[in-house]
Formats: structure tokens, sequence, C-alpha cells
């Protein structure tokens, strides 16, 4: 059965809701986790230095 296009899953699993992201979402999301692991390694960089 195919759902209409502005129709909503109720409760999504992750993959569906993967498989609905645009291209803009996406890169979006990407750009995202980038930030957050580049901010990760320079929280860790800051707190070995801390500890020094």
């Amino acid at each position: 059965m195919k759902i209409a296009q502005d129709e909503k899953i109720e409760n999504p699993t992750e993959e569906q809701m993967i498989l609905d992201l645009t291209n803009d979402q996406e890169e979006s999301i990407e750009e995202f986790l980038r930030d957050i692991f580049f901010a990760q390694e320079q929280g860790e960089i800051v707190n070995k230095n801390n500890w020094q």
C-alpha cells in the first residue's frame, strides 16, 4: 500500500525518518554532526591540557 506524499506515518522507524529526509536536510545534518565531532575533539584537547 502506497502512502500519499503529504501523509505522515504516525510512529516512523529510524530508517523511515532517514529515507524521508530531503537532500538539504541531509546536508544540514551531516554538517551538524561534523561540528559536534569537531567540538568533542576540541573539548578533549582542552580537558587534556587542563590536566597537564
